[in-house]
């Protein structure tokens, strides 16, 4: 596979390129189907956290509904319709890539990227079997409402993608914890010892 597209003047035209496609998602979406996606979004959450609803819970809830509004801009809400989905291409990006496609490349660690935060967002609430679910379930809808609604391209290699994407956030913030919390058992033995 051809990695160059990972540095380079490829790299800065993609991400010229992946700025102006998002502002222009986003000032194609309409804003009061935004704020109608954040409000549903903000209160789904807040609804989560009724049990523990403290200041940090509720700046959670209202980051995870922003970021899953832009995520529903940049996927459906923004997108114009009257894209044909191909059956027999779903996974065409994979080949496109391994045969030296920049364009096919940046597609997929976009697609990927995308989701890192969701599996950060979706580990607050540490059910590890049900978070690997909802991580294979929210893209799985999306690609199906973009097939649906004719709002961009349905491809299984995104939901693969986003997966993945999802399960590095997933994994990157439980590691953290993990290691702080061992870090943290470690100082505290250390202190008992120093007592004794």
């Amino acid at each position: 596979m051809d990695w160059s597209f990972l540095y380079g003047w490829d790299s800065y035209y993609f991400f010229q390129g992946f700025w102006l496609d998002i502002k222009m998602m986003v000032t194609n979406a309409n804003p009061f189907v935004m704020a109608g996606c954040f409000l549903v979004l903000l209160s789904g959450f807040l609804f989560l956290e009724r049990k523990r609803l403290k200041t940090k819970n509720v700046l959670f809830s209202v980051a995870a509904a922003f970021y899953g509004t832009f995520v529903l801009v940049v996927t459906l809400l923004g997108r114009s319709s009257g894209v044909e989905s191909s059956w027999d291409q779903l996974f065409s990006i994979y080949s496109r890539a391994f045969t030296g496609d920049a364009g096919a490349g940046w597609d997929i660690f976009y697609n990927i990227v995308l989701y890192i935060p969701v599996g950060m967002l979706i580990s607050h609430y540490k059910r590890t079997k049900l978070d690997v679910v909802i991580l294979a379930v929210i893209p799985t809808i999306i690609e199906f409402c973009q097939l649906i609604t004719t709002r961009g391209l349905f491809e299984l290699s995104d939901i693969i993608n986003n997966f993945i994407g999802g399960m590095i956030g997933l994994f990157t913030v439980r590691l953290i914890s993990f290691l702080y919390h061992q870090i943290k058992e470690k100082r505290k033995g250390g202190w008992v010892e120093r007592a004794k």
